[in-house]
């Protein structure tokens, strides 16, 4: 259980003492109030680590409410889980209102940390925080997405001025900065702030041990059938794998399904009508149980120009699926160091290609990356362990 703790404060010598005694006071610091606010617009990997987030302080007895500015599939979960939710009004990015409404929010709940996800939590949430004296505490996700052509120009400088505005207003109300990898902590760490300032990997559920097993007697003998799962964006390397697939087409098992929505998805189905391969590739849309799908597959592509961690790498590896990803971000710190998964350069269709023939006729291959992948994920990537280490960094912000 996840109780109070104290700080030891000095007090000076104790007057009329002729032996100048020290006295220690314990100065008594309440448990943490917990509030989680997250935009909640999307499913994506955000959503997926607020959800498990909330689920362990609720079970670690640390009170916590989530609070979003969009009532979607997130909000609907965490009702379900009967996790507290607070959904703000549909108002402009930054207008005035939302300030005053979380405001209050923060005051009903009696809220003495506010945990903020994103650009606009993170400016809205932390001056609403810091208006009632309220901790900020903060999650660095991910970097900044490159130009992808003259296309996203407008896109990009929006995103932009966005980040800019998050970082200004970090610098002011920010007092605690946790980031998912080292890569992102060595981008967004924030400069000349004596706070505490940590990288804490994204946790998961561990599976029923025998759920991956089941998942694969079901995969059909006959296919090779790879996974990719996300956005479908240019960052997210669906161009890649498509081109992957081309080189691949004298393999007649391999199958490609893409699980998700986003901007280059019309793009992604001309492409692969152009290049001959739309009868290998499968477009299933947007899955909320997207797991159960995961084990079923023969492997994972997560060809990523760059990642900050994703669930969808962790869930892969404590499923039993083996992985192939870009050598980037978080994806290359957890796959590298124990080689459980295989590595390609990022933006190269030809390495994709190889490796994931190389995964295909190489059975052995399989079974030792799953393996070591299991063992990997049981030692440092539960969600308990992270919960464990949020629940640390609440505390410490509240006696720093």
């Amino acid at each position: 259980m996840i109780g109070v703790t104290g700080a030891l404060v000095w007090k000076g010598p104790c007057s009329g003492s002729p032996n100048r005694h020290l006295a220690l006071e314990r100065d008594q610091v309440a448990p943490p109030r917990v509030g989680i606010c997250a935009a909640g617009e999307i499913w994506g990997g955000v959503e997926q680590f607020v959800l498990t987030l909330a689920h362990g302080l609720r079970a670690g007895d640390v009170e916590a409410v989530v609070i979003l500015f969009h009532d979607e599939l997130l909000a609907r979960k965490l009702r379900g889980s009967g996790i507290p939710v607070e959904v703000l009004d549909r108002f402009g990015k930054y207008d005035p209102r939302h300030f005053r409404q979380l405001a209050g929010v923060l005051r009903r709940h009696r809220i003495n940390v506010l945990h903020v996800q994103g650009y606009k939590a993170s400016v809205v949430g932390g001056l609403a925080a810091r208006a009632l004296g309220i901790k900020v505490v903060k999650t660095e996700h991910g970097r900044l997405e490159p130009l992808a052509g003259w296309r996203g120009v407008w896109n990009h400088c929006r995103l932009s001025a966005n980040v800019a505005i998050e970082r200004l207003a970090s610098h002011a109300v920010v007092d605690g900065v946790a980031f998912v990898s080292n890569d992102i902590e060595s981008h967004a760490r924030l400069r000349r702030r004596a706070i505490p300032q940590r990288v804490i990997y994204n946790g998961i559920e561990m599976p029923p041990p025998r759920s991956s097993g089941i998942a694969r007697r079901k995969r059909n003998a006959g296919t090779f059938n790879i996974g990719i799962v996300g956005r479908i964006a240019p960052v997210k390397g669906h161009r890649e794998l498509l081109q992957a697939l081309v080189r691949l087409r004298h393999l007649d098992a391999i199958r490609v399904h893409v699980f998700g929505t986003g901007p280059l998805e019309a793009q992604c189905r001309r492409w692969s009508e152009e290049w001959g391969v739309a009868d290998r590739v499968r477009f299933h849309g947007f899955t909320p149980a997207v797991h159960e799908r995961i084990a079923a597959l023969d492997a994972v592509v997560i060809p990523s120009r760059h990642e900050g961690l994703p669930y969808v790498l962790l869930e892969a590896m404590a499923l039993g699926v083996p992985v192939i990803a870009s050598r980037v971000g978080g994806l290359r710190e957890v796959l590298e160091e124990s080689h459980c998964g295989l590595l390609v350069e990022p933006g190269d269709p030809s390495s994709l290609a190889s490796a994931i023939e190389r995964l295909l006729q190489d059975a052995a291959l399989r079974a030792e990356l799953v393996d070591r992948a299991a063992t990997r994920v049981r030692q440092s990537f539960r969600a308990s362990e992270m919960v464990r280490e949020y629940a640390d960094l609440y505390r410490r912000v509240l006696t720093h």
